[in-house]
């Protein structure tokens, strides 16, 4: 098995057991012959980032209204965070998303290693103290995500809109566990 599939499936099954898969990236199953095919093309080329399609194959006894996990995740490069580190921030990232209700989330991305400043990780260590806590982050990273808001709106939302860029920062101490500061434009 690859070694980006074997991870997938991994990162589906983590969605599937807690819940995250709700909304996330809607589709039929007349779209996942498609989606399989873009899987196998990304994996040619060796010279683009690392990307990523997640898809979750459901039981035999799914209905055809269901939804499928679908969500491009571009991991580009970076010589300060290994993948793992980076999924374990993607799964911080989906638990959030996961309650945001009638949102349809498409990609998340990487932004760059040189997002993971000392200046940006001070930023997000103020922001830990104005909650009075006494964590001191060492380490933080910014994703990108690309979702399509409800159609009729709610909340901060405006009615069937695509948000592109949408940012993810998040900080940990040296190796800890990610925690999400703040997210938005």
């Amino acid at each position: 098995m690859r070694k980006w599939t074997a991870m997938g499936l991994i990162f589906a099954l983590f969605l599937l057991l807690t819940g995250c898969g709700a909304g996330i990236g809607n589709k039929n199953k007349s779209e996942e012959t498609a989606s399989t095919q873009n899987e196998t093309a990304n994996t040619g080329n060796k010279n683009r980032p690392e990307e990523t399609a997640l898809t979750q194959n459901e039981a035999a006894n799914r209905s055809e209204s269901e939804t499928v996990l679908q969500v491009k995740i571009d991991y580009g490069s970076s010589r300060i965070y290994t993948k793992e580190d980076m999924n374990s921030a993607i799964a911080v990232i989906l638990r959030e998303f996961s309650t945001w209700d009638g949102c349809e989330l498409h990609s998340i991305s990487y932004s760059s290693d040189d997002e993971c400043s000392q200046s940006n990780i001070e930023w997000l260590n103020e922001m830990e103290a104005a909650t009075d806590t006494t964590e001191t982050f060492t380490q933080c990273i910014m994703f990108t995500s690309n979702f399509h808001s409800p159609k009729q709106g709610g909340g901060a939302w405006n009615a069937d809109e695509e948000y592109t860029d949408w940012q993810w920062w998040l900080a940990r101490s040296d190796g800890g566990q990610w925690k999400l500061m703040t997210w938005g434009y």
